[in-house]
């Protein structure tokens, strides 16, 4: 049995027996990876404090015949102050279940990794406006080759016209008004897809310096999540819970 290191987010968790965990660990060369821990839930566990939900850790796994096994771990960050809010947990949980739907097993995809880290020190430092979640939808989908079109119309490929933009997330982009056959199409102000563009175009922490505006926040969310479940073929219970918690 050989074993191998790296460093990885917990980004997702389930019992199993008395005292063992399989966990799904986003790491940056090995991509995502199930991972037993085994004992780690018994009050003695050296491994217990090392292996929480949303911690970035180092650790050593050995392989198994069915599941790698954790026989190792050692906390990098645990993210302790985006833990202790309601609303920056509740990013986090979304953000972790948009990458454990979206990403295949044992695929390696660094850039993610990255991604996702960045967010969570935004997030543990008390940042995170309401385009931090869009920035890193918006950034994943583009990684993954799912880029929306936010410069051109999809269908004539023309430029697009400020007053008369619709999207579609069928389609994956913007129709120009004269263009638009699409049932699913709907309309979206220029402004909104200005900040699509920008959240594009630069890192996840561009979120934190475009100025809050409710209008375009709502107009955003809902093209980036109509998108998102298109591509899915299915919703997000985080994404309910994360806007319940924005009611409060």
């Amino acid at each position: 049995m050989r074993s191998y290191k790296t460093e990885g987010i917990i980004i997702k968790r389930r019992n199993i027996g008395e005292a063992d965990r399989f966990l799904t660990v986003l790491t940056p060369y090995f991509g995502k990876i199930t991972v037993s821990a085994k004992g780690v839930r018994k009050i003695l566990s050296k491994l217990k404090g090392h292996l929480e939900l949303f911690n970035h850790s180092k650790l050593i796994v050995h392989k198994g015949r069915t599941i790698d096994i954790i026989t190792g771990a050692e906390t990098i960050e645990s993210f302790k102050n985006l833990k202790s809010k309601l609303s920056s947990a509740s990013k986090v949980f979304l953000l972790s279940e948009i990458l454990d739907k979206i990403l295949h097993e044992e695929e390696s995809h660094p850039e993610m990794f990255e991604l996702f880290l960045e967010s969570l020190q935004i997030l543990n430092r008390g940042k995170g406006n309401g385009f931090l979640v869009n920035a890193f939808i918006l950034k994943i989908l583009s990684e993954l080759g799912y880029k929306p079109e936010l410069n051109k119309c999809v269908h004539c490929t023309g430029s697009l016209k400020k007053n008369e933009l619709y999207f579609s997330p069928v389609a994956g982009g913007l129709f120009d008004g004269k263009c638009i056959k699409d049932e699913y199409a709907f309309k979206i102000s220029h402004r909104t897809v200005i900040a699509g563009r920008i959240l594009l175009k630069h890192r996840v922490s561009v979120s934190e310096k475009i100025r809050s505006n409710k209008k375009i926040e709502k107009e955003l969310d809902k093209m980036v999540s109509l998108y998102l479940e298109f591509i899915l073929e299915s919703d997000l219970k985080s994404r309910k819970f994360l806007r319940e918690v924005e009611k409060l």
